[in-house]
């Protein structure tokens, strides 16, 4: 899975898209979309040329390899599903895993 992110003045394969049209991507490996964007937050949070990652508008952007599929995620919704209760019990094991990102 691929993870971008883009900042107002830096940011982050995830695609994350931000105001000052500058995008970074790397590529993770992820079973969900929302542990994509844990891992790939992750991932450009410990690189210090990447600056700090927006949130509530800031729109990360995953890209699935095979098959290939593009799907956007705002951070005040992935910071909402992190502190939502799960819907699954899946999804409550996947919830603490991609908080410790």
């Amino acid at each position: 899975m691929l993870t971008t992110c883009a900042r107002r003045f830096g940011h982050a394969e995830s695609p994350v898209a931000a105001l000052m049209a500058v995008a970074h991507s790397l590529e993770v490996s992820a079973d969900s979309l929302y542990e994509a964007v844990a891992r790939g937050l992750a991932a450009f949070r410990s690189a210090d040329w990447i600056g700090e990652i927006g949130h509530g508008q800031t729109i990360i952007t995953a890209v699935v390899k095979q098959p290939e599929v593009e799907q956007k995620v705002r951070m005040r919704d992935f910071e909402a599903w992190l502190e939502s209760n799960g819907r699954s019990p899946a999804e409550m094991a996947l919830k603490p895993l991609c908080a410790s990102f």
